[in-house]
């Protein structure tokens, strides 16, 4: 296995050429199409995919490559998963909460995590192990206890499955507040660094939650499948929280 820091150097310098490239193309004119039911698909995402996987394969050209938008299979234990641009819809409407995220699976684990808000210019990174940072300065998840006092971030997307607005009305019901910003990358992040206190997904994909997955994990929180079974890759339903309210959060969408 590659030494962690020559990972951590390289999947930085990609991400932020890719968050360079999003930023630049932010306010111009876009191609833009439907990739499917209500979900946008521009030049960017498909430039900031290839930014990424080129930067990378310069040093490890026989890793695999599980992206949004392809797959590239060399039947390597060492897999990137990469989101190239987390939130598209809110990119294309100029909404500044979206973000890229680079993660490298080893055989069964997440091993290390990065993810970059350009607008903002946060980067964080987590590696197994080592804490979690945004923008080289430790972050730690909230220390709130009570669900009844906590902001709960949410899935946006309730035309994919019924339950996703009666689950919500759960939460509304428990939660001091929640908000949905419509980037799962951005969502993650504000729960790793202490803004936000969790973040449910209802029907989720791996690009959108495993790098964060990891942050928060590092960052002192707990990321679990609905029956609180800890995350693994292909779950749908996800909770991730600063740890101290999941069980509340658990028995409150169970009900």
């Amino acid at each position: 296995m590659e030494k962690i820091k020559e990972i951590e150097k390289l999947a930085i310098e990609a991400i932020r050429k890719s968050g360079n490239l999003v930023l630049n193309n932010l306010n111009k004119s876009k191609s833009v199409k439907f990739k499917g039911e209500r979900d946008y698909i521009t030049n960017s995402d498909i430039e900031s995919e290839q930014i990424i996987i080129q930067t990378i394969k310069k040093n490890f050209p026989y890793h695999n490559f599980y992206s949004e938008e392809s797959t590239i299979d060399n039947n390597s234990d060492s897999t990137w998963i990469i989101d190239p641009l987390c939130s598209t819809n809110n990119f294309v409407y100029g909404l500044p909460m979206f973000g890229i995220a680079v993660g490298l699976k080893y055989k069964s684990d997440i091993i290390f995590g990065t993810i970059y808000l350009p607008v903002f210019d946060w980067l964080f990174k987590a590696t197994k192990g080592s804490g979690a940072y945004m923008n080289d300065k430790p972050i730690n998840v909230s220390n709130k206890s009570e669900l009844k006092d906590c902001l709960i971030l949410y899935d946006n997307q309730f035309y994919k499955k019924k339950n996703i607005m009666f689950n919500y009305q759960k939460i509304v019901n428990a939660a001091l507040t929640t908000r949905i910003s419509g980037s799962a990358a951005f969502d993650m992040c504000m729960v790793a660094a202490g803004y936000a206190d969790a973040r449910i997904f209802n029907k989720t994909k791996d690009c959108d939650f495993v790098v964060g997955a990891l942050i928060i994990e590092e960052a002192g929180g707990k990321v679990t499948d609905f029956s609180g079974n800890r995350w693994m890759l292909g779950k749908k339903q996800i909770i991730a929280s600063n740890g101290k309210i999941h069980d509340q959060l658990i028995r409150v969408l169970s009900r």
